[in-house]
């Protein structure tokens, strides 16, 4: 019996064993938690390309529109067709229109009548009154009805050029050759002054709409090498405009002209935009997007560090910049230091980790 439990007391204790370890001193200590990989960062390179999505557009675009309301008669011009400046491309039921026009002509056609009558009698009672013979307070009342009549006559021109005004405005003409890049309704429908009937892109330079975090776009300047990247095809890029930062995830947009014929890029197309900056100061760091937990705000976040003599990890918040593809930047750590590059969404402050012996001193 006494065998029986001293074998049983020695296979416990060799159960226990692995789940302890000692270290130079003799004292016990828990196994580490976690596997990580672990990386050591490095200075941020003198030039550093950062590539982004981009889309396609003219350089010149037009959005056209009515300037009256009232239902689509007809529609002269689909997507992707080719257009010619003066060409019709739209017109809205002209029947009211043109009814308003008749009767602004006919109004003007009476307030004529009326002032030729009244500008007649004014001129015979003014030959009666250099004679003596007409009463001048009543030669005073016709000549305020001459003046009357006169404003009606400048109203009804008025009136008959507003509604044949208004028969312009009921077509949409286009400003400029090119493409239809947007048809926005069909013939029938009702549409509101201002409303969108269709964009044409107009035939020559083609640019390309980036969106960038802010503080990329901080380090753009007309020096700035952009290449422009649609599948196997290449064009240099030229700075056109950076615009405002957004309060949506802190973007700026930035318009870069493609260079050259721009033959394979056409709008509407995804293509990649390849900016070509320097470091925005020096002590810059690149880490791995693995290493980094984002917090609320885009350019904010924490990383875990490891101290190599104890093997835990502390947790560090860091400011970064994306650098493309898979690489921030940071100012928050040294170069050499040594980061957790993958596991760190399971870790803790002050974990105590094991390396990956393919990243291990």
């Amino acid at each position: 019996m006494t065998q029986i439990i001293k074998t049983t007391v020695a296979s416990v204790l060799i159960l226990l064993l692995p789940a302890c370890y000692k270290t130079d001193t003799g004292n016990p200590e828990p196994a580490p938690r976690r596997t990580v990989a672990v990386t050591e960062v490095q200075p941020t390179n003198a030039y550093t390309a950062r590539v982004f999505a981009g889309v396609v557009q003219a350089s010149e675009r037009v959005r056209l529109a009515f300037a009256q309301p009232g239902p689509i008669d007809a529609m002269h011009a689909d997507i992707g067709g080719e257009v010619e400046a003066g060409m019709e491309l739209a017109a809205l039921e002209m029947q009211p229109f043109e009814r308003r026009r008749e009767q602004a002509a006919a109004g003007l056609r009476r307030a004529t009548a009326t002032f030729g009558e009244v500008q007649q009698r004014h001129t015979a009672q003014a030959q009666l009154v250099e004679r003596g013979v007409f009463p001048r307070l009543q030669f005073a009342s016709t000549a305020s009805q001459l003046e009357a009549a006169r404003a009606d006559v400048e109203a009804a021109q008025s009136g008959l050029e507003l509604a044949e005004r208004a028969i312009r405005e009921a077509r949409i003409m286009a400003p400029i050759s090119g493409t239809v890049a947007l048809r926005a309704v069909e013939p029938g429908e009702f549409v509101q002054p201002g409303q969108t009937i269709f964009e044409i892109d107009g035939d020559g330079a083609l640019e390309v709409v980036v969106k960038v975090p802010a503080a990329v776009a901080a380090q753009l300047s007309p020096n700035t090498r952009v290449t422009l990247e649609n599948g196997a095809i290449t064009a240099d890029g030229a700075l056109l405009r950076i615009g405002e930062r957004q309060r949506a995830g802190g973007l700026v947009t930035v318009e870069v002209l493609i260079g050259g014929s721009a033959t394979g890029f056409a709008p509407g197309s995804a293509i990649e935009a390849r900016f070509t900056t320097t470091p925005q100061a020096q002590g810059t760091v690149d880490i791995p997007l693995a290493a980094f937990l984002p917090s609320d705000r885009v350019d904010e976040g924490a990383i875990f560090v490891l101290d190599a003599k104890t093997n835990r990890v502390k947790r560090l918040d860091v400011v970064v910049t994306p650098a493309g593809g898979d690489v921030l930047e940071t100012r928050s750590i040294a170069p050499g230091t040594l980061i957790v590059s993958a596991g760190v969404r399971f870790l803790n402050d002050g974990d105590l980790v094991r390396r990956l012996p393919a990243t291990a001193e």
